[in-house]
């Protein structure tokens, strides 16, 4: 019955999300019965040409699938789903990092800020907007159009069950699992960091002719290793306690929000790299060392972001276990797989 279950499959992909279980469930009871009865009269099993021709008789995923969805006009029920799909993809790559890196800028770039906060601020909201409409209109015509050139065509008629992807079985790693390698990469990187602490005099130095590290730096060293022991310590206690789960997501969420308030500390200590010695050197060397600091600058924008990002990760984390323990009365504690 892998027939079945990639038929299943490719209809569940466009199914509303709270809705899924219970019309796979259908479908299945559904279309194992009218097999039963096939092979009943026929009294042998269905090979898998006779299952096909039956799934092909039931429609392609993606008509069964829109029986199941709100009834739409300028896009009909049979591209709905892919209009749909093609929309939260536009949303989740393009709209939500545009904002996110927007407001990174606001955030960790003064000079960002002062031209884009006030009046500055309207011109951007017009021009996200300005953005979003363009693409989100382009998207809609082009599936309007395949509306119509579908409902002439029948295209969608023409398909073989054969051809359906194969059954993807989602297994997600154990804790456990996750635990280690977590455990292996961050005691690499603790005894890394602790024999770079050998040749710190020498940070300071920087092995260029050129440029050297701008004063202060050297006391961060200590700040990232006591996160990094922090999380050491969470993966070691892990190990002994796997059943505490809600350890990681917040130990990291406490560890990602000390990164992120160490980035930004950092980029306020402009100019991150000097000049050995400004007085001997020409405008070209000027250059050069402007042109690395900004690249410096931006590449810490970028992380900050992503830390962030990563702090909002943790905390809903942390936010679902607390409501899976506040469950229902007389509900019992979900088992974590171990």
């Amino acid at each position: 019955m892998e027939l079945i279950d990639r038929y299943l499959q490719a209809i569940r992909f466009w199914l509303p999300r709270n809705q899924k279980r219970d019309i796979i469930q259908e479908l299945s009871e559904d279309l194992h019965s009218q097999i039963e009865e096939r092979e009943a009269t026929a009294g042998r099993q269905l090979t898998e040409d006779e299952i096909a021709i039956i799934l092909k008789q039931r429609g392609n995923p993606i008509r069964v699938a829109s029986a199941y969805l709100p009834q739409q006009q300028l896009i009909g029920p049979v591209l709905f789903p892919i209009y749909s799909f093609a929309l939260k993809m536009v949303a989740l790559f393009y709209l939500v990092p545009w904002i996110l890196v927007w407001i990174g800028f606001v955030i960790f770039d003064p000079a960002y800020r002062a031209h884009h906060l006030g009046v500055g601020l309207l011109d951007d909201w017009v021009a996200f907007w300005r953005g979003a409409f363009f693409v989100l209109a382009a998207i809609t015509f082009v599936f309007a159009a395949m509306e119509r050139a579908q409902a002439k065509s029948k295209f969608l008629d023409n398909w073989d069950p054969r051809r359906l992807p194969r059954v993807v079985k989602h297994r997600k790693p154990s804790f456990r699992t996750q635990n280690f390698f977590d455990l292996f990469f961050n005691a690499n990187f603790v005894v890394a960091w602790v024999a770079l602490g050998h040749y710190l005099p020498r940070i300071s130095s920087f092995p260029s002719e050129l440029f050297r590290l701008g004063r202060g730096l050297e006391a961060y060293y200590w700040v990232i290793l006591c996160l990094a022991l922090v999380n050491l310590a969470q993966q070691i206690t892990n190990v002994a306690r796997p059943q505490w789960t809600w350890l990681r997501p917040a130990t990291l969420l406490l560890t990602n929000s000390g990164s992120l308030v160490i980035t930004c500390l950092v980029m306020r200590m402009e100019p991150l790299l000097v000049l050995k010695d400004a007085d001997t050197h020409v405008a070209r060397d000027v250059h050069a060392v402007a042109t690395v600091n900004t690249i410096i600058h931006w590449s810490l924008v970028g992380l900050a972001v992503s830390v962030l990002v990563a702090c909002c990760v943790y905390g809903y984390q942390i936010v679902q276990f607390l409501r899976r323990r506040q469950g229902p009365p007389g509900m019992p504690a979900p088992v974590q797989n171990l």
